[in-house]
């Protein structure tokens, strides 16, 4: 939904704001425009835009669509007739990209700040219909946010590791013990193993202390980040063995036989053979020597028995 929201919030609709932007994205009106955008001819879209527009107006005054959280009369009526920017819309379409040959010499640099979970809690807060109390938010945190934030400390730790500035088992704190593996359809069959989180006590208080409404008490804190113990986040096992190769070896070492995962509701089994190929030969001949013995009588048992 990035893209339509932005088509509101970037090419000069003045008064609508990124709340709004996503109200009218979800009823439609951005990916209906940049769909069609992609479909007509120069001359047809101008009579596209024209009623583009005009149901856009209709929208804010009347909520047609019902995702609005109230009307807007007076900003319909300041929707302008060159509305959109026909060229940031383009640029959203056909973003400009280095078109020479990848240079395999050339190091690729990644640089992203900590996203921000205190930020994001007092946004979802007043925003979303995630819950207004900590507990409510930072479970919700649980399924999406706290595993993206251990994801971008992996690829950290990969590109420092790579420039030579940290060194293999020394980073990302949100990752603990690795307790299962799988290769499941939902993302291609990648290898990923499951994690449990490490969900810091000082970042659950920033998180409740940045809510509105009473003081959270210590003992919430504590109760919140007992929840927070059961949380997990599924890495990709090729990341993991590059930043974290001592973990997952211990975890190989010591993995069962058989990994029961289960994926969309089913129950799928991996197997995991640990047995040398000697070992399957000499049963492979075992059973074929037992076969003979019990078809041929003790003259084959005992030209079995030579024969090894």
């Amino acid at each position: 939904m990035a893209y339509p929201l932005l088509i509101f919030v970037k090419t000069g609709l003045q008064g609508c704001g990124i709340v709004l932007a996503s109200e009218l994205a979800k009823a439609g009106f951005g990916r209906r425009l940049l769909g069609t955008m992609r479909t007509l001819s120069p001359q047809e879209l101008g009579q596209f835009l024209d009623d583009w527009r005009k149901d856009l107006r209709v929208e804010l005054r009347n909520n047609i669509s019902g995702q609005l959280s109230t009307r807007h009369a007076s900003l319909a009526s300041n929707v302008p007739d060159n509305f959109p920017s026909l060229n940031v819309v383009d640029l959203y379409l056909n973003p400009t990209v280095h078109d020479g040959e990848f240079d395999p010499n050339h190091s690729i640099a990644f640089s992203s700040g900590e996203p921000g979970a205190v930020d994001l809690a007092k946004f979802s807060a007043s925003h979303f219909r995630w819950g207004r109390t900590a507990q409510a938010i930072i479970k919700r945190y649980g399924n999406a946010f706290f595993p993206a934030m251990a994801i971008r400390q992996l690829i950290q730790a990969a590109v420092d590791i790579d420039h030579g500035s940290a060194l293999p088992d020394s980073g990302c704190p949100m990752i603990g013990k690795i307790i299962r593996r799988r290769e499941a359809p939902d993302t291609c069959f990648l290898q990923e193993v499951q994690v449990l989180l490490v969900i810091s006590l000082k970042l659950i208080r920033q998180i409740c202390a940045s809510l509105p409404g009473p003081t959270v008490t210590d003992a919430n804190v504590l109760a919140i980040r007992h929840v927070a113990t059961k949380f997990r986040a599924w890495l990709p096992i090729d990341m993991v063995r590059v930043v974290l190769p001592a973990r997952l070896a211990a975890f190989e070492l010591q993995s069962p036989a058989t990994k029961r995962v289960k994926t969309s509701g089913t129950w799928q089994f991996f197997e995991f053979v640990h047995a040398d190929m000697q070992s399957v030969s000499e049963a492979s001949e075992n059973v074929t020597c037992g076969s003979v013995a019990a078809t041929s009588g003790p003259a084959s048992t005992l030209s079995c028995a030579r024969g090894q």
